[in-house]
């Protein structure tokens, strides 16, 4: 069952779609959950998202890093993508095979499984104290 957790947005406020800013959005747990294409998550529990947005939960992406997902950072100072354990691996392994020269049919038999849509984590729907914690998570599961 696909819960919906009503709140707003503060991005649809901070672009002025909703001067009020009053739950017109909601957290939802339905943006991986599709029966048509089952291999989009593979995860033991799915996380919420802005129905505005598509940003995760931050008590969500807390949880995420807590279980060892790892985070890639992107040129916006405000959002993160975040991967499955394991992904800076497949992602070292995968330039060690292009660089061999061994062919595409070792690329694809790697072991790994990435999100679609991928996982994001913006900001601005974080508290502070959440923003630190997930900073704190972030560093910690860096790939170097």
């Amino acid at each position: 069952m696909v819960m919906h957790e009503k709140q707003t947005c503060p991005r649809r406020v901070d672009q002025g779609k909703d001067r009020l800013g009053v739950g017109l959005d909601s957290w939802s747990e339905g943006r991986w959950s599709n029966n048509i294409e089952p291999d989009k998550w593979k995860w033991p529990w799915i996380p919420r998202t802005c129905s505005y947005c598509g940003c995760i939960h931050p008590e969500d992406a807390i949880k995420l890093l807590d279980e060892l997902w790892e985070p890639w950072y992107t040129i916006k100072a405000y959002k993160i993508y975040l991967e499955p354990p394991g992904t800076g691996f497949k992602h070292n392994q995968l330039m060690k095979v292009i660089g061999d020269g061994d062919g595409e049919d070792r690329i694809f038999s790697l072991p790994g499984w990435s999100p679609v849509p991928p996982v994001k984590f913006y900001s601005w729907h974080g508290s502070e104290e959440q923003l630190k914690k997930i900073n704190e998570l972030a560093r910690r599961n860096a790939i170097l």
